[in-house]
């Protein structure tokens, strides 16, 4: 989809914008928002990345896409790292 062919939003404070493509490295995973939950897995995913030597850039960014609600064996977290 480009920004010429996207709908036209229905809310004013909508604002659409082109963003440049980028390779991400992600892991998955469910549980608490711990800190150790998520230290752990970027771990996990730091040591897979060094190991294909795959260099990163930038901070990690946790994306949560659950509520507080959500029982946390049903939760999706993920760790984004931008690759070089």
């Amino acid at each position: 989809m480009t920004l010429a062919t996207a709908p036209e939003p229905l809310d004013p404070r909508v604002q659409l914008r082109e963003v440049p493509a980028e390779r991400r490295a992600v892991i998955r995973y469910s549980g608490t928002w711990s800190q150790a939950n998520y230290d752990e897995h970027l771990a996990r995913l730091q040591a897979t990345l060094a190991n294909a030597n795959l260099a990163t850039q930038g901070e990690p960014v946790l994306a949560r896409y659950n509520g507080p609600w959500t029982p946390w064996f049903m939760r999706r977290n993920e760790i984004w790292l931008a690759l070089r």
